[in-house]
């Protein structure tokens, strides 16, 4: 799965679907919040930061790591690459 797909299926508008996906990955609060800041709702990380009370780093930091395990979560789960595919 790349970057591209988990971008797609963040920003797919089934919301509860998307957040039922996201709990595979076991993702730190920190990292939800950026998830969902950056991924789903497609701020900057620099606004995210700001929002967050937080470094640009720490975010940069806290959205890559999430992003790897959402990657390893959802590699293999045929519905969730049909998800991806159809939001392109």
């Amino acid at each position: 799965m790349e970057e591209a797909d988990v971008l797609a299926f963040l920003r797919c508008p089934y919301a509860e679907l998307v957040d039922f996906a996201v709990n595979f990955a076991n993702l730190t609060r920190k990292e939800a919040a950026v998830i969902k800041l950056c991924g789903r709702l497609k701020y900057t990380q620099a606004e995210a930061a700001e929002e967050l009370q937080c470094s640009e780093d720490a975010v940069q930091q806290w959205y890559k790591t999430a992003k790897h395990k959402l990657k390893m979560a959802w590699t293999g789960r045929t519905w969730i690459a049909k998800v991806c595919k159809e939001e392109r």
